[in-house]
Formats: structure tokens, C-alpha cells, sequence
């Protein structure tokens, strides 16, 4: 499963010096030694996949608006 932060910290481990910034833009694997350190701060990334999605050019035979 995939994870990120739920805010921005900064996240230390015993084999980093100065630790590692995790922003919610960051994704991580839940077994990532981060987030087995502080579970509490992820959270799980949820995905959606949907059929509205508009196609930029035309089919063969077919006009678009405009």
C-alpha cells in the first residue's frame, strides 16, 4: 500500500544525521523505514479511475465542437 504524510516534518532515523523533510507531495511504500517509524504521521493514498476523461482529437468520421 502507498502512503504520504498528512503535513509537512521532518522526519530523523537512527542512520541519518540531519533527517529527511516528507511533504504530502512525497510517496511512500507503507514498509518504508519512515513510516514504520511514525505511522501516525501517514496517511493512505486513495486512487480513482474514471471514464471522464475528454479525448483531444476526433474519432474517424466524427466533427467536434468548438
Amino acid at each position: 500500500m502507498y502512503v504520504r504524510p498528512k503535513t509537512a516534518f521532518n522526519s530523523t532515523l537512527k542512520d541519518l544525521v540531519n533527517g529527511v523533510i516528507l511533504t504530502p507531495a512525497d510517496v511512500l511504500r507503507d514498509n518504508n523505514p519512515h513510516v514504520k517509524a511514525r505511522p501516525d504521521m501517514f496517511e493512505p493514498i486513495r486512487a480513482t479511475v474514471g471514464d471522464d476523461i475528454e479525448e483531444a482529437t476526433s474519432r474517424p468520421g466524427e466533427k467536434r465542437n468548438r
